[in-house]
């Protein structure tokens, strides 16, 4: 269920990424950090603080993963969906020229940490 990101150069589109959330030019969006680790999570809204993603650069596959996190308890498939949908419109809306496409699966993978509400 991570956001799989096919670029040319991932750190270049994290750092941009990074930027524009921490300037304020993308909204919606927050950088929390825990642990030295940084994620990105929604600033705003029913589902503000209840997931975060992890960027993962994997420049010899030329991919930026952003792994799909939980907050500690079971999530709502709707969190899911709302996550990763709007999290794909800002990619597309403000980084179109880093990437060639993006993609959400239905299954975690490896790098996902979350549970989901039966």
């Amino acid at each position: 269920m991570a956001i799989i990101v096919d670029t040319k150069d991932a750190a270049g589109l994290l750092a941009a990424l990074r930027e524009e959330i921490k300037s304020g030019k993308v909204t919606g969006w927050e950088i929390y950090a825990h642990e030295n680790v940084e994620y990105f999570t929604q600033a705003s809204g029913s589902w503000k603080k209840q997931a975060y993603f992890k960027a993962v650069v994997m420049p010899k596959e030329n991919k930026l993963k952003l792994a799909f996190y939980g907050a500690g308890k079971p999530l709502k498939r709707i969190v899911y969906a709302d996550y990763h949908g709007k999290f794909i419109v800002v990619l597309l809306d403000r980084f179109e020229n880093k990437f060639n496409y993006a993609s959400a699966g239905s299954k975690a993978i490896s790098i996902d940490k979350f549970t989901l509400e039966n």
